[in-house]
C-alpha cells in the first residue's frame, strides 16, 4: 500500500474573494495526476471526515487525487449558502 499525502483545509480563493476549504488527498508517486472533486454542503469536517478519509484514500491509491470542497457558505468555506445549487455555487467549480 503506498503513501498518502492529505492536506486539509486548503483554501482556495474564489473571483469574488470568498475562500472556500477543500481536503486534497495526493498520491505518493508522480507530481500531477487526474482529480476527482467532490463538492458537498455538508460539512467535511463533521460525520464525513472518516469515510472521505477511506474513500479518497483508495482513489490517491489507484493514482488520482482527490478533492473534497465544502460549497461556500458551509462548514470551514467562507460566504454565505443562500440556496441550493446556485449560480455563485456553479461559478465557483466551473474552472
Amino acid at each position: 500500500m503506498s503513501a498518502t499525502t492529505i492536506l486539509r483545509d486548503v483554501r482556495i480563493t474564489m473571483r469574488d474573494g470568498v475562500q472556500l476549504s477543500a481536503d486534497i488527498w495526493i498520491p505518493a508517486a508522480g507530481k500531477e495526476h487526474p482529480t476527482i472533486l467532490e463538492v458537498l454542503p455538508y460539512r467535511k469536517d463533521d460525520y464525513h471526515r472518516s469515510a472521505d478519509d477511506e474513500l479518497m484514500g483508495a482513489v490517491a491509491r489507484r493514482g488520482y487525487a482527490g478533492c473534497r470542497l465544502d460549497v461556500r457558505g458551509t462548514g470551514r468555506s467562507d460566504g454565505i449558502a443562500l440556496d441550493e445549487y446556485t449560480e455563485d455555487e456553479t461559478l465557483d467549480i466551473s474552472k
